[in-house]
C-alpha cells in the first residue's frame, strides 16, 4: 500500500467523502434510543443547557440548588455552549402520546445529533493525523476502522462530550505536528484553538497541550539548536500552553461563579469520579484493554500488532538519516500525548472503555502502518483492497446490526406496549429501581417519585411528565418505582423488609403489576434477586418478558448499555446476538 499504488488523489477524496457521509448517517440511525425513558447514565450536558432556561430552578428546594449546581460543575461547557446556540423549532401544541414522547427526548435527540456530528468529524481527523506518517491507501484505512469503531459508534449516540473530546484531540494532535515543520503564527492559532476545544469539552482535553508544547521544542530547524535557542523554545512552548488552557477555562470552566460551582472537596463527581488519590492503583490497565477489546477486537489486534512492528523496525533497521529523524519527532510529538493520557487512565482504577476513545485514532494509525507493511508485497491493489474490506467486515457489520436495533423498538417501549393492552391506567403497577416505561404518571406518581428523581435533575422526562398541564384522560398511569422514597432519601426501611421479609414487603406495595428487570446473576443485584423471589412467595405470575436476548443456560440478559463489566456480556458479542434493545424485562401480575 504504497503512494504508487494508492489511490490517485482525486479518487482518493471521493473515498474518504463517501467515507465520512457513510458514517455520519450511519451514527443518526436509531440516535432516539430509549428516549425519553431511558437515558445516559449522566445527563449533566443536557442539565448545564436547560438550566440556562429562564425559570428552570423557579422554587427550587435547597438541595435542588446543590444538585444543579453539581450538573454545572460536571462537564465544561463547550458542548452545552454549542447546542444552545442551535436554532431550535417552535413548540407546538401536543396532539398524541407520541408527540409527548418526542417532544420528552428532544433535549438528548439534539445532544446525540451533536455527538454523532464530532463522531464523523473523528474519521475525518484520523484520516489526516494518519496523512502525517502514511500514503493515501493505509490512511483510508485508518480512517475505515474508526468510522466502523463500535466503541466510537456507541458514544457518537450519546448526549455526552466524549466524542467532542476525541475529535478535537485528534485536531490538536495533527495541528501540532503541522506547527512543528512550519511554525507559522496560523499554524499555533489553529493548534491553541484545538486545544481550547478539547479541553473545552471535557477536562481530560487540558493533556492536548502537551503535543502542542513538544513541538515547539521538537521544530524542524535542519539542526541542533543551542542552549539559548533551546531556552526560548521551552519558554515558548510554556507560553503557547498557556494560550491554549487560559481560554478553555475562562470560558468553559464555571470555576469564576461560585452560586454556580460547587467547592472541589464538596463535589461528589470530581472528587469521587477522578481526584481520589486512593483510586490510582494501576488497575485501570487491565479494565481499559478488556473493556476496549470487548467493543473492537479488531482494531485492537491490529493496532498491537501494527505497535509492535513499528518498535521492531525502530530497534533493529536502519532508515535513512534525515527522513527517521524528521518522523521520530513526529512520533514524539504523539507520544507526549498518547503516553501521558495511558498513563493517567491506566492508574486509574475505574477507567472504563470510554475513557480510551481519544486514544483510538492512534490505535488506528499503528493498525494501518502494520497493515500495509504485511501487504506490501501483494502488487494488485484489488488485493490489498479486499484484505482490508475482510478486516473491516466484522466491526462494519456490527455497526449496522447495533444501528438496526436501536431504530427498533427496545424491551421497555414493549413492556409499555403490554401494558397498554393487558392492563388498565388504574392498576397499580410498581417498577424495580433503575426501570421506566414510556407511560406517563399520574399526578400521584410523579409526587410519590418527585423527591428522589426529579432532585437529582437527571431525568427530564419526569419534568416534562410534571409539565404537562392539561393532560388529556387515559394518558395517565399509575407507575410507581420501589423502593419509597420519603424527603427525598431512599427509604432504607423498605430495602431491609425487601431483604428480611421478601413476601411481606411484596405484599404491603398492593400492586397489581411489578415490572423488574431480569438479570441471571441475582449476586450482583441483591435487591433485585429479594424482590423476585418475595414475587413467587407471593403467587405473582410471570405474565410477560421482553429480553434482547439469552445466555447459554437460556436465561435472559440484557443490553449492555456502555461499558461491559464482568458481570456482563461484552458489548460485541451483545450486539450480534440481541434481538432487541434495552434491559431484560419481566412482568409479573400478582393476585387480586
Amino acid at each position: 500500500m504504497t503512494e504508487t499504488s494508492s489511490h490517485p488523489p482525486f479518487r482518493a477524496r471521493l473515498a474518504l467523502a463517501l467515507l465520512c457521509a457513510a458514517a455520519l448517517a450511519l451514527r443518526f440511525v436509531g440516535i432516539d434510543h430509549g428516549l425519553p425513558h431511558r437515558t445516559e447514565p449522566d445527563v449533566f450536558v443536557v442539565a448545564q443547557v436547560e438550566m440556562e432556561e429562564p425559570g428552570f430552578l423557579e422554587g427550587a428546594r435547597a438541595d435542588d440548588l446543590e444538585l444543579s449546581r453539581e450538573a454545572n460543575s460536571a462537564y465544561p461547557h463547550l458542548m452545552a455552549d454549542l447546542l444552545a446556540s442551535l436554532p431550535r423549532a417552535d413548540a407546538e401544541a401536543l396532539r398524541t402520546r407520541g408527540e409527548a414522547l418526542n417532544r420528552a427526548g428532544l433535549a438528548f435527540e439534539r445532544a446525540r445529533g451533536l455527538a454523532a456530528c464530532f463522531g464523523a468529524l473523528l474519521v475525518l481527523a484520523t484520516y489526516v493525523l494518519a496523512r502525517r506518517f502514511l500514503d493515501r491507501g493505509p490512511s483510508l484505512f485508518a480512517a475505515a476502522l474508526i468510522a466502523t469503531s463500535l466503541l466510537s459508534f456507541n458514544f457518537s449516540q450519546q448526549a455526552r462530550p466524549h466524542m467532542l473530546v476525541a475529535a478535537f484531540a485528534t485536531l490538536a494532535l495533527t495541528a501540532a505536528l503541522r506547527t512543528r515543520a512550519d511554525n507559522t503564527m496560523g499554524n499555533r492559532l489553529l493548534a491553541c484553538l484545538a486545544v481550547v476545544g478539547a479541553a473545552g469539552s471535557l477536562q481530560s482535553g487540558v493533556l492536548c497541550a502537551l503535543p502542542l508544547s513538544v513541538s515547539q521544542v521538537l521544530l524542524e530547524d535542519g539542526g541542533a539548536a543551542s542552549p539559548r535557542r533551546s531556552g526560548r523554545r521551552w519558554r515558548r512552548a510554556a507560553g503557547l500552553c498557556a494560550c491554549a488552557l487560559l481560554p478553555a477555562v475562562l470560558l468553559f470552566y464555571p470555576v469564576f461563579d461560585p452560586d454556580r460551582t460547587v467547592p472541589l472537596e464538596q463535589s461528589p463527581v470530581v472528587v469521587d469520579h477522578l481526584s481520589d488519590p486512593s483510586s490510582y492503583d494501576g488497575g485501570g490497565f487491565a479494565r481499559l484493554l478488556r473493556d476496549v477489546a470487548a467493543y473492537d477486537p479488531v482494531l485492537l489486534g491490529l493496532g498491537a500488532a501494527g505497535g509492535l512492528w513499528l518498535l521492531g523496525r525502530a530497534l533493529f533497521s536502519r532508515g535513512r538519516p534525515t527522513r527517521a529523524t524528521s518522523r521520530s519527532r513526529d512520533a514524539w510529538v504523539v507520544a507526549s500525548f498518547a503516553l501521558p493520557y495511558l498513563l493517567v487512565f491506566g492508574l486509574y482504577r475505574h477507567s472504563t472503555a470510554r475513557y480510551a476513545i481519544p486514544l483510538l485514532p492512534i490505535v488506528a494509525l499503528l493498525a494501518a502502518a502494520g497493515f500495509s507493511s504485511a501487504l506490501a508485497g501483494i502488487r494488485r491493489r484489488r488485493g490489498v483492497v479486499l484484505a482490508a474490506c475482510l478486516a473491516l467486515s466484522l466491526p462494519a457489520a456490527a455497526c449496522l446490526r447495533l444501528a438496526l436495533l436501536r431504530r427498533a423498538p427496545d424491551t421497555s417501549r414493549a413492556a409499555a406496549s403490554w401494558l397498554e393492552e393487558h392492563a388498565s391506567p388504574t392498576d397499580s403497577i410498581w417498577l424495580a429501581p433503575g426501570l421506566d416505561l414510556p407511560l406517563v404518571r399520574s399526578p400521584e406518581s410523579l409526587a410519590n417519585d418527585a423527591p428522589h428523581v426529579l432532585g437529582v435533575l437527571r431525568q427530564p422526562w419526569f419534568r416534562f411528565q410534571a409539565s404537562l398541564d392539561p393532560v388529556p384522560a387515559g394518558w395517565r398511569w399509575n407507575l410507581r418505582t420501589v423502593p419509597l422514597v420519603k424527603d427525598g432519601r431512599i427509604d432504607r426501611t423498605f430495602a431491609e423488609k425487601l431483604r428480611l421479609d421478601p413476601p411481606g414487603a411484596i405484599a404491603s406495595l398492593g400492586a397489581d403489576y411489578v415490572v423488574v428487570a431480569s438479570f441471571s446473576d441475582g449476586a450482583a443485584m441483591p435487591r433485585n434477586r429479594n424482590m423476585r423471589a418475595g414475587l413467587e412467595q407471593v403467587g405473582a405470575v410471570l405474565v410477560a418478558g421482553f429480553a434482547p436476548f439469552a445466555d447459554k443456560l437460556g436465561r435472559p440478559r440484557p443490553m449492555p448499555y456502555q461499558d461491559s463489566g464482568a458481570w456482563t456480556t461484552p458489548f460485541l458479542e451483545a450486539v450480534l446476538r440481541a434481538d432487541l434493545d434495552g434491559p431484560a424485562i419481566e412482568i409479573y401480575r400478582l393476585p387480586r
